[in-house]
């Protein structure tokens, strides 16, 4: 059988274009870029996928099924990281916002930057490194969020059983954030460390700053030690400074610059963008769910909760 590719170049040149024009479709028509929108509104509009997103935790809002965790280990001077952490949420509004009814329309607000909590937490008596990590990711993964109350992440340091060394346990609501975006906020913070680190030892070459404030701890953020970003990081290999066998990539220099858009202007787009094409598509669904039953009854080996619960089993299979 001939190859795709000679099987195209054998098209006649009317074939072609028809080929064309049916491939292209609706992206024949260049769209317009992404541009920044005023931020005068105190509400803005979601995504499409944030609308869905919304509406799942809506319907089961204790539910934690949408909360997305990660984990790193290394040597971190606590507060320093808190001040990278703050940074890198101070550079993304989709880190600030919240979602709210208006009008019988769900909008998202941005509220301003401020501290980002992460917490020091120890093992309790006689528990050891493992279990206290597993416990602590239980709880942290576990606890749904309130999307019209946020912050819709929450951040905690696990002291382990070596000195300075800490695993970092990040939780974020994936209406906010996904697996794609894990080693951009790794990144930042890495770019974050990068640029107080700079700024401290600035401060200590200075004649003037020999005080107190000059002599702080330096900033420092998991350099030793760079762990998975599942749950359960197995702890990661070891590495001096630069290395990055796994998780967190090498501390790049510069700074965090303000970003040339936001998630925001993202949705203001491709509401413009697809509005039409979207309006169709719900009148095409409508038209054929019109009249469909609210639950279709399947047969199954056990009666159909009221509310999704999550719960199931796991069946191993080996190709």
């Amino acid at each position: 059988m001939s190859s795709l590719q000679d099987r195209l170049r054998a098209l006649s040149p009317e074939k072609r274009a028809l080929l064309a024009r049916k491939l292209g479709g609706a992206r024949a028509e260049a769209r317009p870029g992404i541009t920044p929108v005023g931020r005068e509104a105190a509400d803005h509009p979601l995504t499409f996928a944030q609308e869905r997103m919304w509406f799942l935790q809506r319907q089961a809002p204790e539910s934690a099924a949408y909360n997305l965790g990660l984990s790193a280990r290394g040597t971190i001077a606590p507060e320093a990281f808190r001040r990278e952490l703050a940074a890198v949420v101070e550079r993304h509004e989709a880190w600030r916002t919240t979602f709210h009814l208006v009008d019988g329309a769900v909008r998202q607000r941005i509220h301003p930057p401020g501290p980002v909590e992460v917490p020091v937490l120890t093992p309790g008596p006689g528990e050891g490194e493992a279990a206290h990590f597993e416990r602590e990711v239980a709880r942290l993964v576990g606890t749904p969020f309130d999307l019209a109350t946020g912050p819709l992440y929450r951040f905690a340091l696990l002291a382990t059983d070596a000195p300075g060394v800490y695993r970092f346990v990040g939780v974020v609501h994936h209406i906010i954030f996904d697996s794609a975006a894990v080693q951009i906020l790794l990144g930042e913070i890495g770019r974050a460390h990068a640029t107080l680190a700079a700024r401290e030892a600035s401060r200590r070459r200075e004649p003037a700053e020999t005080s107190s404030a000059a002599r702080r701890e330096p900033a420092g953020v998991l350099v030793a030690r760079r762990g998975a970003t599942n749950a359960d990081d197995g702890g990661g290999s070891s590495g001096a400074a630069g290395d990055s066998p796994r998780g967190l990539p090498p501390a790049a220099g510069g700074t965090l610059p303000p970003l040339p858009v936001q998630y925001i202007d993202y949705a203001y787009w491709e509401r413009a963008a697809g509005a039409e094409a979207h309006a169709a598509q719900v009148e095409v669904y409508r038209e054929r769910l019109q009249g469909a039953p609210p639950v279709i009854e399947l047969a199954s080996d056990r009666p159909r909760p009221a509310r999704r619960t999550g719960e199931g089993g796991a069946v191993p299979l080996r190709f």
